[in-house]
């Protein structure tokens, strides 16, 4: 696996990467959304076009396998260029890993490429949140350093959001 910074990513590639791995917590085995869901498609969620409007104050990590397959991407960015002098602080906006490579460190590693991007553009902390009924990612955001901040009530349509944080 190799990670990369792109300029200009492949739309067509990207999006259907982070719809594959929306679509996996939709229907993942452990049911966190069943029947909780009023959102069903990627675009409720998040806007592909606006992180892309948002590239210049970040940077877009894509993971391929050995086939140059996209099996992974992460937008971090400064949290607000217009208040960066006050918190100099980066926030992961999304990560996607292509189901069936999870669970063999292209998450982590990912991670680990975000942190040091956001270094390079003068953050001391990531920010990052999580769905509160998503408790596997909460692990794995704790597993790799990230402490867990608090919980923002109806921060979603459909629930509350858990922001975690790490010191760079």
């Amino acid at each position: 696996m190799k990670t990369s910074v792109v300029e200009t990513p492949n739309y067509q590639e990207l999006h259907n990467l982070f719809e594959r791995a929306f679509n996996e917590i939709l229907h993942d085995e452990t049911g966190y959304f069943e029947g909780e869901l009023n959102q069903d498609k990627l675009s409720d969620w998040f806007d592909l076009d606006e992180m892309l409007k948002y590239l210049p104050y970040g940077k877009l990590i894509e993971a391929r396998d050995d086939n140059d397959t996209l099996i992974g991407a992460v937008f971090i960015a400064k949290q607000n260029p217009m208040s960066w002098p006050d918190g100099h602080k980066a926030e992961l906006f999304i990560i996607g890993i292509l189901p069936g490579t999870q669970n063999k460190g292209v998450g982590s590693t990912m991670l680990a490429e975000c942190e040091a991007q956001a270094k390079l553009f003068g953050a001391e902390s990531v920010i990052i949140n999580a769905h509160s009924m998503q408790p596997q990612l909460h692990k794995f955001y704790e597993k790799n350093g990230y402490k867990r901040m608090g919980e923002l009530v109806d921060y979603y349509a459909n629930g509350n959001a858990v922001f975690f944080s790490k010191s760079l």
